[in-house]
C-alpha cells in the first residue's frame, strides 16, 4: 500500500501563484463581455432615438435644434424618446442630407437651426435625410487605459412633401 501524498505549503503556494497569473485575464473576458453588451445597449438606445427623430426630420427636416417649434423638432424627439442619453457625455444629434451622386452625408457639420429660409443645404421630397444620434460611453475594462467608445446610432428616412 502506497503512503498518501500530504499537501504541503509549496503546493498551496503554486496555486496561488498560478491564480494570480490567471486573474488578470479572467478580468479582462469578464469585463471585456461587461463592455460589449454596455455598447450594444447604448447602440439599440441610440438607433431608437435616431430613429424617432427621423420621424420628424421626414417631415420637416429644417427643424433640428431645441426650441424649433416647441417640441416638434429633431433633437428635442430624440430626447423624449430618451431622455437618459441627453445626460451622457459626448450626446449629440445630427441631420444631414444623403447626397443623391456621391452618396455623402453633406453638409459635413449636419443641418441645424429652425429656419428653411435661409438653408445650409436645400432639402426637396424625395431627397434621404439621415439623423445620427451619438454619446461617449466609458470602458471598464482594465488594461484599457479608460477608453472612451463613440458610440454612433443613425436612421435614414425618404422626405415627405
Amino acid at each position: 500500500m502506497k503512503p498518501r501524498p500530504v499537501r504541503g505549503r509549496s503546493e498551496r503556494g503554486a496555486a496561488l501563484a498560478e491564480f494570480a497569473l490567471v486573474l488578470p485575464l479572467l478580468a479582462l473576458i469578464v469585463f471585456g463581455t461587461i463592455d460589449l453588451g454596455r455598447v450594444f445597449r447604448l447602440n439599440t438606445r441610440l438607433a431608437n432615438a435616431a430613429r424617432e427623430g427621423a420621424g420628424t426630420g421626414q417631415f420637416d427636416p429644417y427643424r433640428v435644434d431645441t426650441g424649433c417649434r416647441g417640441h416638434a423638432n429633431v433633437v428635442d424627439r430624440v430626447k423624449d424618446e430618451d431622455a437618459g442619453l441627453a445626460t451622457l457625455p459626448g450626446f449629440v444629434v445630427r441631420v444631414f442630407k444623403r447626397d443623391s451622386v456621391t452618396g455623402s452625408l453633406v453638409p459635413p457639420g449636419g443641418i441645424t437651426g429652425c429656419d428653411p429660409a435661409a438653408p445650409t443645404v436645400t432639402i426637396v421630397p424625395g431627397d434621404r435625410v439621415v439623423v445620427q444620434v451619438e454619446a461617449v460611453l466609458d470602458a471598464l475594462t482594465p488594461l484599457s487605459g479608460r477608453a472612451h467608445i463613440t458610440v454612433r446610432g443613425s436612421h435614414e428616412v425618404v422626405v415627405q412633401g
